[in-house]
């Protein structure tokens, strides 16, 4: 989940990476059991950013499975927001409708396999 301390950040395009370590890419994530995602291609950014990279495609949940990757790294775009988005049924998660949403969007682009996440002054 993303908050950002300005939400006037509309119409910049700034790109966050998230690195997430493999433990939490599971079925049994409780981020995942709650559906914790909205929208569909763009996504608000009180998404999780697990369900986003599972629902969108950029990852599966079988990428995890052999212990081969530590975790993964996801370049996301803050986008122009939208009022209104749609849920869909992508990839084994179904993504949730909202309307009125007052906050910032994202936008999936990227994502890099991390065989290690390295130490923690690296990150």
């Amino acid at each position: 989940m993303f908050h950002f301390a300005n939400e006037s950040v509309h119409h910049c395009f700034i790109k966050i990476k998230v690195i997430i370590a493999s433990e939490y890419i599971k079925k049994t994530n409780p981020e995942v059991l709650k559906r914790n995602v909205y929208g569909s291609e763009t996504y608000t950014s009180n998404s999780d950013c697990v369900c986003i990279a599972i629902h969108s495609g950029l990852i599966s949940f079988n990428n995890f499975n052999n212990k081969k990757h530590e975790g993964v790294e996801i370049v996301f775009k803050v986008i122009k927001p939208k009022k209104n988005y749609v849920g869909a049924s992508k990839n084994g998660i179904t993504s949730r409708t909202i309307k009125g949403y007052n906050g910032n969007a994202l936008k999936p682009e990227s994502h890099k396999m991390l065989q290690s996440l390295g130490s923690i002054a690296s990150l």
